[in-house]
């Protein structure tokens, strides 16, 4: 499940990601949207992930092993399990995150060194809520998230306390694929409207993942990513 993108510019660090986020590839927290993540890569036989200077492994049950990032920004990440539970990942300057669950496989808490993200989830394990606590103790919950059926359609952001509120769209493609993530975004003081960052994702037809992606964010030029997938035989 993907957090509205100017949320993630401020709390970068924590999430660990590079400049552009891209949703198939983050670490999920339900336990539907875990198995539909794996089962999509399981499925389609794929064992790594190449864009740009960035290379994602993954098993052949459709569990991430490992990222790394070559060039001006090096970085990496790798994880960890316990009973097919990501229950962390390694990453460097400090930010190894953490991950505990409830006893249907929902993650219910995500830490690194100075953030915790804590998840509510309703009885048919839809998050429905989320909270950021910050070691300065700021907290900053999400207000709602809007669901159709199984799939994200909206989330209401945090209430304020950092000047702004926003919210995210989700559309999705007859077969369920994410097509399309928009970030609304407005002040506190203001009931003005704007669009600050989007996603957009392409598919081939027989595929439920992306071959490209375009995104752009408020103050940035448009991007786009091209996915090149390796498969096991």
């Amino acid at each position: 499940m993907k957090i509205t993108i100017l949320y993630l510019i401020v709390l970068v660090a924590f999430f660990s990601k590079p400049l552009s986020a891209q949703d198939f590839l983050e670490v999920k927290y339900s336990i539907d949207e875990i198995k539909k993540q794996r089962e999509n890569f399981k499925n389609e036989k794929v064992k790594s992930i190449k864009f740009d200077n960035t290379i994602v492994e993954i098993d052949q049950s459709g569990k991430f092993i490992q990222q790394n990032t070559n060039g001006e920004f090096e970085y990496y990440k790798i994880y960890n399990y316990t009973n097919d539970n990501l229950t962390s990942y390694n990453a460097p300057a400090d930010m190894d995150t953490y991950f505990k669950y409830d006893s249907n496989g929902n993650v219910i808490e995500a830490a690194d060194a100075g953030i915790t993200m804590i998840f509510y989830y309703d009885e048919n394990n839809c998050r429905i809520r989320e909270e950021i606590i910050s070691e300065e103790g700021e907290d900053c919950p999400f207000e709602n998230i809007i669901y159709d059926g199984n799939k994200i359609i909206e989330i209401v952001g945090f209430s304020c306390c950092m000047g702004f509120h926003d919210r995210t769209i989700f559309e999705y493609s007859e077969k369920g694929n994410i097509i399309n993530i928009n970030t609304y975004t407005s002040r506190c003081d203001s009931d003005e409207e704007v669009i600050s960052a989007f996603e957009e994702y392409f598919y081939n037809a027989n595929s439920n993942l992306p071959y490209k992606m375009k995104s752009w964010r408020e103050g940035q030029d448009v991007s786009e990513i091209n996915f090149e997938y390796e498969y096991y035989e």
